[in-house]
């Protein structure tokens, strides 16, 4: 009896002992042989859930962005994701999780920390009881694949919203002119400065060109890239993204050209860092939003044709 009562205060101890070491959490640390195939398995089971829990039809059929896109890349629209899903379930992902979330290192992220996101929104779903787990076969994956997956969640939280008659801005050309504003423009006024070449604010004209298409968007991002990353490639020995083009048969929405943006725009975080919009920039960009009933794909256009100005720029100074 003496025995069995020294082995109970002992475990008690250990208890005792464990639930005293600090509440900490490592991105990926306790997931650490995680591969894009477990992360792959984890968005269907996601994503299968959303279908079966909200009887959702859209059948999502897109060319991948890149046949080399990294862990970072996903991870910079996951972010985006985990917002549209807690959006469409209030509460559902803890903000101190994904404050935690948001300040990992973009540079070397790895697939257990994009597992460890999408494990927030699988919490929620299994305590809702609408956790539907993939049982099917697993076959090989890489990352280009998860992305695509993410992609395609993204596009059904869409047809929820729109099932549900929740106005949003998701895949819109607002949604697409604000991250180009926030999350490309700062780095290439940043690039155009350090290269020493002048150039203007942008006007933000009120007259939007016409008769441009997302496909049109799409392309002008790739060439944007393709400046930005030749810089890069000369400067540091960068590996580029290799993006895979659209042509004139493809379907391309401002869904898919924000898609594009959030991988480009974790490239060049990884390597200028965080860059924010100068206050002047957005003082002006706030006043213009004010002034227009809608923010449609020929505004977007306009401010790509100064974006690509100003890349071409910066190259063109570096080669004097």
């Amino acid at each position: 009896m003496e025995v069995r009562k020294k082995i109970f205060m002992s475990c008690v101890a250990t208890i005792m002992f464990v639930a005293l070491l600090p509440a900490t959490q490592v991105w990926g640390a306790s997931e650490g042989n995680i591969t894009p195939v477990d992360v792959y398995y984890l968005t269907q089971s996601i994503d299968d859930s959303l279908v079966s829990m909200y009887g959702l039809t859209y059948e999502f059929k897109r060319k991948k962005l890149s046949s080399n896109i990294r862990p970072r890349n996903s991870y910079q629209q996951l972010l985006s994701l985990a917002d549209e899903f807690n959006f469409l379930h209030p509460g559902a992902i803890d903000e101190s999780k994904l404050g935690e979330a948001r300040r990992i290192d973009l540079v070397n992220v790895k697939p257990s920390d994009l597992f460890a996101v999408f494990s927030l929104i699988k919490e929620y779903l299994v305590s809702a009881g609408h956790y539907t787990e993939y049982h099917g076969e697993r076959t090989p994956k890489v990352p280009s694949d998860v992305n695509y997956m993410l992609r395609q969640i993204s596009h059904h939280h869409l047809e929820i919203a729109k099932q549900r008659n929740i106005q949003t801005n998701w895949s819109t050309p607002a949604q697409v002119y604000d991250a180009i504003m926030n999350d490309i423009l700062p780095v290439v006024h940043q690039l155009v400065e350090d290269a020493g070449t002048l150039h203007t604010h942008y006007e933000f004209p009120i007259q939007p060109v016409r008769g441009i298409k997302p496909l049109n968007i799409t392309r002008l991002l790739q060439h944007i890239y393709a400046n930005l990353s030749g810089h890069y490639v000369k400067k540091i020995n960068y590996e580029p993204l290799i993006l895979i083009k659209a042509n004139d048969c493809d379907e391309v929405t401002p869904g898919d050209s924000f898609d594009l943006i959030k991988a480009i725009s974790a490239e060049l975080m990884a390597m200028a860092g965080k860059t924010t919009l100068d206050s002047e920039t957005a003082a002006k960009y706030g006043r213009w939003k004010q002034s227009k009933s809608e923010i449609v794909t020929g505004d977007v256009f306009r401010l790509l044709q100064y974006v690509y100005i100003l890349s071409e720029k910066m190259l063109e100074s570096k080669t004097q």
